[in-house]
């Protein structure tokens, strides 16, 4: 079994980037990880994490940037649309 996909937002504190996740799929509490200092690029820090209800576990969550509601509405646009010009040029040919 592979390790779900979590969406995280970023958060400035001050001297350090945080990743959030409002609702951890194992235990359904919020947890926070290091995104690095602030001069840094947080999303190198995406990816692979353990989950920090049990640090026993064998595997963890894969985090992933939270994007914006209307980020994700145009790439489902852009998406739908890409497709649909492939079908009719398939169906054209």
């Amino acid at each position: 079994m592979s390790d779900p996909e979590v969406e995280a937002t970023l958060v400035n504190s001050g001297s350090v980037w945080l990743w959030v996740i409002k609702k951890c799929p194992f235990c359904g509490v919020e947890h926070v990880h290091g995104g690095g200092n602030i001069k840094g690029d947080p999303r190198k820090l995406l990816g692979s994490r353990s989950a920090h209800c049990n640090a026993n576990s064998v595997g963890g969550y894969i985090l992933v940037e939270q994007l914006p509601s209307s980020v994700k509405e145009k790439r489902r646009k852009s998406y739908y649309t890409a497709n649909v010009r492939n079908l009719i040029e398939a169906l054209s040919s």
